[in-house]
């Protein structure tokens, strides 16, 4: 079984450290075990020095942004075209294959393909495409 979470936190140590601390005393209360190997941190915007006092007092992993969370790229500045090609490649591929009757591809259109581009806009603008 896998269960991910992502946690927020301000970028200062204190900040951090209290979340560290509330992982571990979450992890005790419920016997559930925090895998070290798979935690992973992501810091944006603040400088080297800070970043590598948090990463020291935590002991977590630092990760690369962008990094994906359930299906969805997310970084630190605004994404680029390149970043939505997963979305248009599963657009693309899904669409031809259909065999489908006019009434059909309606509905694909409606409830699949509408569903994964809503998913996508909960958490992102677009960028404007011109071609």
């Amino acid at each position: 079984m896998r269960d991910d979470l992502l946690l927020v936190s301000y970028g200062d140590p204190l900040s951090v450290k209290l979340l560290a601390e509330r992982l571990q005393e979450f992890a005790n209360m419920s016997g559930l075990r925090v895998s070290a190997p798979k935690l992973n941190i992501y810091i944006a915007g603040t400088s080297d020095s800070r970043k590598q006092e948090i990463i020291h007092s935590t002991g977590f992993i630092e990760g690369t942004l962008p990094f994906r969370y359930l299906g969805i790229p997310l970084a630190s500045a605004k994404l680029r075209r390149s970043d939505y090609r997963e979305l248009i490649d599963c657009i693309s591929h899904l669409w031809p294959h259909c065999t489908l009757s006019y009434a059909g591809k309606i509905e694909l259109i409606r409830s699949v393909l509408q569903g994964i581009e809503c998913f996508w806009a909960l958490y992102f603008s677009y960028p404007m495409l011109c071609y």
